[in-house]
């Protein structure tokens, strides 16, 4: 699922600008749960940041670090993790889904990433930057929401800047998986000089169920 630009505020009231030391955001998959906890702070180079997805025990007990997830590397003052949120089910696939901002990433301009939940967890799917949609900002990412679903029904997340607020609404994609089924699969040795019928079956499978369409294939 991608994300574009839908609307920007127009207000010029800045502000200090202050990155909170972690933010956390919940979200469950079947093989584990628990909070995100951001670490904007974490050091190798210059603040890189990064954020911790923690295992529960049944307990709901802390047992582990589960994942963690990392920014562009090549960003030594990006201070990933400053903002966390859930922002429900964009790619339609019944598994919650993370923003992370990046707000002092590429000289302060800032950036987002935007991770799909899966069974096994999380995927990076997207970074959202202002130079993308060729806009110059301070700070973009240093809060990020999602937001309720707008008149055309589709999921959108609003991210925060030095001085507005900038709401980005999905791009359906379809997912496609296509199954060719042949009927016989097997021709034995002594058949092959025989004259056999065979018959081809395709089956295309769409994985979003939300998107309405119709579709048409030509076959030749």
């Amino acid at each position: 699922m991608y994300l574009k630009e839908v609307n920007d505020s127009d207000s010029q009231q800045g502000g200090g600008f202050q990155l909170p030391r972690s933010l956390t955001a919940g979200f469950s998959y079947p093989s584990h749960a628990g909070p995100g906890g951001g670490a904007p702070h974490f050091h190798q180079s210059g603040e890189e940041g990064k954020v911790l997805v923690y295992r529960l025990n049944q307990e709901d007990r802390f047992e582990s670090v589960a994942t963690e997830l990392q920014g562009d590397t090549k960003q030594t003052f990006a201070r990933f993790g400053a903002a966390i949120a859930s922002i429900g089910d964009i790619d339609g696939n019944k598994f919650t889904d993370v923003a992370v901002g990046a707000p002092l990433e590429a000289d302060s301009s800032g950036s987002i990433y935007i991770y799909n939940g899966f069974r096994d967890g999380l995927r990076f799917s997207q970074k959202i930057s202002p130079s993308d949609f060729g806009m110059k900002l301070v700070h973009f990412g240093q809060s990020v929401s999602g937001a309720p679903a707008t008149a055309s029904n589709k999921a959108s997340i609003a991210v925060g800047s030095r001085g507005g607020v900038h709401v980005f609404e999905t791009i359906p994609v379809i997912v496609i998986k296509p199954a060719l089924t042949i009927t016989p699969d097997i021709i034995l040795h002594d058949q092959q000089m025989s004259e056999i019928p065979v018959t081809y079956q395709i089956c295309f499978n769409v994985i979003n169920e939300k998107l309405q369409s119709k579709y048409s294939l030509s076959v030749q």
